[in-house]
């Protein structure tokens, strides 16, 4: 069914609206819907206890120093997990216990098959690397929680084939 027979269409932003028009859905039927949700107030990290975010979403204890890397992405090639993983290890190593990468992802193959983390370090990077961790799914408060016990959002993309 072509968008022009809906009533009404989303576009996640202005770039993409002006696409949508470009392509022949009339402007009036386009609608941008832009953050589902207002960033600033909802990840605030001053609103959580840092500590009790880390000890709850990563399981490190109070007096933990680890720097906690983290990445959330949909499990798909442009992501640039591959490039995530290899500057990790090359940068910090696999076998240390002072820097982690959590990675907060459904780590499926396209029929739905689990991956797991360590088999693809082992393709990727030729070894098993412990300080990579694949994260189970949160919502709400526990999303919010994940964000403010991380040291850092690393958030990698790798061009696609072909170019773009």
């Amino acid at each position: 069914m072509p968008p022009c027979s809906f009533d009404e269409v989303w576009a996640p932003s202005d770039w993409g609206k002006e696409l949508l028009v470009r392509n022949g859905v009339p402007e009036r039927k386009i609608v941008t819907v832009v953050e589902g949700i207002d960033a600033l107030t909802t990840y605030d990290p001053h609103g959580f206890d840092r500590t009790r975010a880390r000890r709850l979403v990563y399981g490190l204890g109070a007096s933990s120093t680890v720097f906690v890397f983290l990445s959330v992405f949909k499990w798909e090639e442009r992501k640039g997990w591959r490039e995530l993983m290899r500057a990790f290890s090359s940068e910090f190593g696999c076998n240390q216990t002072r820097v982690q990468l959590f990675l907060r992802t459904s780590a499926k193959t396209p029929y739905g098959a689990k991956l797991d983390v360590q088999d693809l370090a082992m393709e990727e990077i030729k070894q098993r690397c412990p300080a990579i961790k694949v994260l189970t799914r949160q919502n709400g408060l526990d999303m919010q929680m994940m964000y403010a016990g991380a040291d850092v959002s690393a958030t990698p993309y790798a061009p696609l084939k072909g170019g773009s």
